[in-house]
């Protein structure tokens, strides 16, 4: 089984495929324009049936690459290329890219370098790319001072999600992928919130939520940026949660995933939105009641201290979007009450200490 959705952002319409298996996708990569295919892959996915199935009789390169959030960075990025450019790329040759979305941001971007620029293919194999990172043309490594600061915009030739490589997904990653979900349930005035109300957390990697999912987000994502490319206008409410998550993810160095900040940056966002009278008590209790699944999970989180949080924060990339403020930060904030309700605005320190600090109360109740 094969389902085929598109991707629309600004003027590139994107195929995204969901395979149920790797023999109804086989025929995807026999584009004669290639000649060879270099896959990208992270070790800790097992890919031999993949390649047995799908690249047998292809021209193919592959290799793994390690690396993490602590090390998505100029220097694996050189080591990329240089890897490639040794192995005999060519501008005709196409990058794949398997894994989640440290990978594909990785791969994307060297595509996007390699002779200025040469063909890629998203392959996400975690919820939290498949459903929302690859949903992007942003393609970026980090400094050591913020994430995702460094990078172009750069669109994939197609997106494909192969089922078989979910099926031993475990659960903490599937839920970090469900988090982007809710944000984007929360920026678009609680619509499909019935999906979430239905979804079962105890067989949470069957191929029909996983496809829905998917279906979702490509609608709500396509609905957003089809008139915002490079996600300056409207976009960038799928910044949500995202300045406080991405701290806290660096501060870590990854150890609290992706996921699980922006769940606590979604939960900093409302209560700073609360204590700003932007947002109501309920509006809190919403974010909390569609996180419940995941709350457990941000325990660790709790032991940062909210300074430090601050300071990482202040060199988030969404600087410069609105004008300087001295002692604020600029966030996104939004009212679940309504829909695509977006507020970027500047936040004084001292509240967003408050906010922080409030927000660890609240998850210190689910230790």
């Amino acid at each position: 089984m094969l389902i085929e959705h598109k991707f629309t952002i600004g003027n590139e319409v994107i195929p995204y495929l969901i395979a149920k298996d790797y023999k109804s996708a086989k025929n995807l990569f026999v584009d004669t324009r290639f000649d060879r295919y270099y896959i990208v892959f992270d070790p800790k996915i097992e890919i031999s049936q993949l390649l047995e199935r799908v690249f047998d009789g292809l021209n193919y390169h592959s290799f793994a690459l390690s690396v993490s959030e602590y090390n998505k960075s100029f220097s694996r990025l050189n080591n990329l290329l240089e890897e490639l450019i040794e192995s005999s790329i060519t501008r005709n040759s196409c990058l794949v890219a398997v894994g989640g979305g440290i990978i594909g941001n990785m791969v994307g971007l060297a595509a996007a370098l390699l002779y200025r620029g040469i063909s890629f293919i998203h392959m996400p194999t975690t919820t939290i790319a498949a459903a929302d990172s690859v949903l992007s043309l942003k393609q970026a490594i980090n400094s050591s001072m913020a994430k995702n600061m460094i990078g172009t915009f750069y669109a994939p030739e197609f997106i494909c999600t192969f089922y078989p490589l979910f099926k031993t997904l475990p659960r903490r990653d599937y839920y970090a992928g469900l988090v982007e979900f809710v944000k984007n349930v929360l920026i678009c005035g609680l619509e499909h919130e019935d999906f979430l109300a239905s979804y079962d957390y105890q067989n949470f990697n069957t191929y029909e939520q996983l496809s829905e999912l998917i279906r979702l987000s490509l609608k709500i994502k396509s609905d957003l940026l089809a008139d915002d490319k490079f996600e300056k206008g409207r976009g960038i409410i799928f910044e949500y949660g995202h300045t406080f998550g991405h701290a806290v993810e660096i501060l870590t160095k990854g150890k609290i995933n992706h996921g699980e900040s922006v769940a606590f940056g979604m939960l900093a966002a409302v209560v700073t939105a609360f204590n700003l009278s932007l947002a109501s008590y309920s509006d809190i209790q919403k974010h909390i009641e569609l996180l419940t699944f995941i709350m457990p999970q941000l325990s660790g989180i709790i032991k940062l201290e909210p300074q430090k949080i601050i300071s990482i924060m202040k060199n988030d990339n969404k600087r410069g979007y609105i004008a300087f403020e001295a002692d604020s930060l600029p966030l996104v904030l939004i009212k679940t009450s309504e829909k695509r309700g977006c507020h970027l605005v500047n936040v004084p320190k001292r509240i967003i200490e408050q906010s922080i600090w409030e927000t660890c109360k609240i998850i210190s109740k689910w230790q």
